[in-house]
């Protein structure tokens, strides 16, 4: 399904790659439908927003037990200011996100630079 999410940006020209820890993908997960909303809200962002030439999608064990989802992009990145202004106008995905992380246990963590790229980050527990 996260190879689905990244084809149109690889046929936009965008750099792709994607990597699934195999003890990840070998198992289904409570939060897995999670995984997937955050991914593809992340895409989506990537593909609108970020004026990237390259992201990279990795899901793998988190350290302390749990997925960890992680969407790097090498995009013009934005600061806080930025998004504030972006919800301002209606665009509440990562907000959303967010809180439906909290509700499952996890945490979202955004990271982005002006001309540094954005990182994504999900971390969901084990159920």
């Amino acid at each position: 399904a996260l190879s689905d999410l990244l084809s149109p940006l690889a046929a936009a020209g965008l750099t792709t790659e994607l990597e699934v820890a195999p003890d990840v993908a070998r198992r289904p997960g409570a939060h897995d439908a999670l995984i997937y909303r955050a991914a593809r809200e992340a895409l989506r962002n990537v593909r609108d927003h970020a004026q990237a030439t390259s992201v990279a999608v990795v899901v793998t064990r988190a350290a302390g037990g749990g997925t960890l989802l992680r969407v790097s992009d090498d995009g013009r990145g934005f600061t806080d200011a930025d998004r504030e202004r972006r919800e301002a106008q209606g665009h509440l995905g990562l907000r959303l996100l967010g809180d439906l992380a909290a509700r499952a246990g996890g945490h979202l963590a955004v990271r982005s630079e002006p001309g540094h790229g954005t990182t994504i980050e999900l971390e969901v527990p084990d159920p």
